[in-house]
């Protein structure tokens, strides 16, 4: 998962950028969506997906936080990609056939569609951790009470045992 993070920070840094390759005598004419020039069609939609790219990474965060934290930071990456389809909107669909309410419409069905997206990484995630999580206190559990009762230490090696095992546990409480 990290992996996808670090492509949409990526993302959100690199088409911010996109633009700057095109500028001056490199620039490219023609029609991009109506814009006259490469260069400002890119500088667009840089901005746009940047939005929307950070709303995600806000979104995905979200899993990691505290309870009264979460509920927050999730309505302001639900809002921040609200802003990005709304001016995406603007990008994508002709002038002449805009309107207010098409724009508001748009904006609404494709942050619904960011917000499933996010809901359903966010279940994955949790799902996923509840796992590790499980077989984590499983492994804890063996170690501190299985193996005792059931003798499987040497009692010859019983402070050996007792002393890695700590050492192990505050490695990973400091390291949570």
């Amino acid at each position: 998962m990290a992996v996808t993070v670090s492509i949409f920070a990526a993302f959100v840094i690199i088409s911010r950028f996109l633009y700057v390759p095109f500028l001056g005598k490199n620039d490219i004419e023609g029609d991009f969506l109506q814009y006259p020039w490469l260069s400002s069609f890119l500088y667009s939609v840089g901005v746009e997906f940047s939005y929307l790219s950070f709303s995600l990474i806000l979104g995905y965060a979200t899993n990691f936080m505290y309870a009264e934290a979460k509920k927050y930071f999730v309505y302001l990456a639900y809002a921040i990609s609200f802003v990005g389809f709304f001016f995406t909107s603007w990008i994508l669909l002709e002038s002449d056939k805009l309107n207010p309410l098409k724009e508001m419409f748009f904006s609404f069905i494709a942050s619904g569609i960011t917000i499933f997206i996010i809901i359903k990484i966010s279940k994955f995630i949790r799902t996923s951790t509840n796992k590790h999580i499980t077989l984590i206190r499983e492994l804890f559990t063996f170690i501190h009470i299985e193996a005792d009762e059931k003798g499987y230490i040497n009692p010859s090696k019983r402070r050996e045992y007792v002393k890695r095992r700590t050492e192990l546990v505050e490695k990973a409480v400091r390291d949570e």
